[in-house]
């Protein structure tokens, strides 16, 4: 006969008083934290109504936002709203009625400002008073300001300003909307301003194939996503400057046939420039030497004995080195002037270890030297270090055994392989039984000249 089950008290356990206990218990807890958010915004009321009683409105403007912030519903935060931001608005309408004599722009400036305090303020539920006398006298002063830019903007488009007409056409919207024609005016000072550039194909010294392509493309790829936050600076596609050109001027392309071609595809300044002068070094070398396998035997008490078998080991090192040297100007179309240059040396450095022995077993029993060794003949161990970093540097024998185990079959540089170059660690030389070829490093070299380019663009883009 099976045992009755044992009633369980209640409020204990998975019965109904439990659930009714843990009810209570989050209830309890969310009233809590209601009446901590609470005596927080009530304590920042407080505050707030201490700064106004020693006449610090900014702060006390500040405490009550804060306050309401954290209780919408707070009457005390409102009313010191209300209170802070009035005595702000009254000083703020005087500071502006003096400075009106003798700073338009700045008066005007103050008004924009004060627009911005008073709908703050209004969002937030302060209660404040109506002031239409000042109201009239705002939109006055910045009818002055906007009347000042307009003419400013009309004298700058004389004198061939086209980028600061615009900025003061929308500073004149900013002040007055719909002052004159400015809406209509704006789109077409736009169209004078905006600098349409084009990246053109380098005139290549160095006999590379394709690199003279390449260069524009890769400087295009990177140049078109980083200048979309410029104001007016527009990259031209890549492709209009393709159909424009023919082929004999790939890699031949030069200053004046450059100028030409910015001038079929509607370019205001082109990118153009030259790579020359490259020099190469190439070497090898063949580490032979021996590492150390480690046993573990047991004696005939059962003890561990370890020992150590010494193993012939060959590796080949590989180095490449390449430099050259590349310059770009920034050229004017319509004037034919560099309105900016720059140039610099380039180099990449290729170096390469590898071996094709496989090790059996556990990489971390191998060792350069054992420890008896190291004991015995210390001048030897000295000497096979220092023979085994000139070739390997960083490089300890489990480690790059077990690289020769994982990527025993990279026997052949392919393109996928350049972003080991690309972050080569000096102390660890690339795994590979080959080396990137001339014309890669090249590009390896070339890699990041995009960013002396954009930064160029970057300090022209709000010139005239």
């Amino acid at each position: 006969m099976r045992p009755r089950d044992r009633a369980r008290p209640r409020g204990h356990g998975g019965g109904p008083g439990a659930v009714t206990s843990s009810w209570v218990g989050t209830l309890v807890a969310a009233l809590a934290l209601l009446a901590l958010s609470c005596a927080s915004s009530n304590q920042l009321a407080r505050r707030s109504e201490e700064a106004l009683g020693a006449d610090d409105y900014e702060r006390a403007f500040k405490q009550a936002c804060a306050s309401l912030d954290k209780d919408p519903g707070n009457g005390r935060a409102r009313m010191a709203l209300s209170a802070a931001a009035s005595n702000l608005i009254d000083d703020r309408e005087r500071r502006i009625a003096n400075m009106v004599a003798v700073d338009t722009l700045a008066a005007a400036d103050a008004c924009l400002a004060l627009e911005d305090l008073r709908a703050k303020a209004l969002r937030y539920g302060a209660t404040l008073p109506e002031h239409p006398e000042f109201a009239a006298r705002a939109a006055r002063i910045r009818l002055g300001a906007a009347g000042q830019h307009y003419r400013s903007a009309l004298l700058s488009l004389k004198q061939g300003k086209a980028k600061q007409a615009y900025r003061q056409l929308v500073a004149v919207r900013r002040y007055t909307p719909g002052y004159r024609d400015t809406d209509t005016r704006i789109p077409r000072v736009w169209e004078r301003a905006v600098t349409r550039v084009a990246v053109l194909p380098f005139d290549d010294e160095t006999g590379m194939p394709d690199l003279s392509r390449w260069i524009a493309d890769r400087m295009y790829e990177e140049l078109s996503q980083r200048t979309k936050g410029f104001e007016f600076t527009q990259l031209l596609p890549q492709d209009r400057v393709y159909d424009a050109m023919r082929v004999s001027e790939l890699g031949e392309l030069d200053r004046d046939r450059a100028i030409s071609l910015g001038r079929r595809i509607g370019a205001k300044q082109i990118v153009f420039g030259r790579c020359s002068a490259l020099r190469t070094s190439s070497d090898n070398d063949h580490y032979h030497g021996t590492i150390w396998r480690k046993f573990t035997d047991h004696d005939s008490t059962g003890r561990a004995v370890e020992r150590y078998v010494d193993i012939p080991f060959d590796a080949v090192e590989r180095w490449r080195r390449i430099e050259l040297r590349v310059d770009y100007q920034v050229i004017d179309v319509a004037s034919e002037a560099a309105v900016a240059k720059n140039g610099r040396v380039v180099d990449a450095t290729a170096h390469t270890v590898y071996t094709d022995y496989v090790p059996e077993g556990e990489a971390g029993a191998y060792c350069l030297i054992p420890p008896s060794l190291r004991r015995s003949d210390p001048a030897r161990a000295q000497s096979e270090e220092t023979d085994w970093k000139s070739t390997f540097k960083g490089w300890t024998v489990p480690r790059l055994l077990e690289r020769a185990k994982r990527d025993h079959a990279r026997t052949r540089y392919r393109a996928e392989y350049r972003e080991d170059f690309l972050n080569a660690d000096p102390d660890h030389p690339v795994f590979l039984d080959d080396i990137p070829g001339v014309s890669e490093l090249v590009r390896i070299a070339l890699d990041d000249t995009w960013k002396d380019v954009l930064q160029t663009l970057k300090e022209l883009d709000p010139k005239d």
